[in-house]
């Protein structure tokens, strides 16, 4: 069965709005991460010039799967009906892209991801996910 990044967003989105509405602040981010890693994979799906065509051997780098998107969605011509859709993580995510790692989910801290980070991480998922969103509506997805 293939990968549904579109639904695991839709889904870890979902998760992460509850979470931070109980005030899990710590899981919520956790959650949160994984909207942008599927954002990013989403792409992988499309005739991109992408070293790797295989999402999974990413695995949750998440730094090195937009690297190699945004390279590709700025020098490639075939990348040019996705490039309105591509954003620059590291600027528009850079809480995410900065301090995301799903290994964190087992650390003793659970601050380490506190109510102002999960704040953060909320606007930045709902950037990729509202890209999603008119990604699915141009029938692009």
């Amino acid at each position: 069965m293939a990968d549904n990044f579109i639904h695991s967003a839709e889904r870890m989105r979902d998760s992460s709005n509850i979470l931070h509405l109980n005030k899990d602040f710590h899981n919520s981010c956790y959650m949160a991460g994984y909207v942008v890693e599927c954002y990013l994979k989403i792409f992988m799906n499309f005739s991109l010039p992408i070293p790797s065509s295989n999402p999974r051997s990413y695995g949750h780098n998440i730094n090195q799967l937009s690297a190699d998107l945004y390279y590709a969605a700025t020098s490639a011509a075939s990348a040019s009906a996705y490039r309105s859709y591509i954003i620059d993580v590291h600027t528009e995510c850079n809480n995410i892209i900065n301090t995301w790692n799903p290994i964190k989910r087992y650390e003793d801290n659970p601050n380490a991801w506190d109510e102002t980070m999960s704040i953060n991480f909320h606007q930045e998922k709902e950037k990729c996910f509202d890209i999603l969103t008119k990604m699915t509506i141009d029938n692009v997805i």
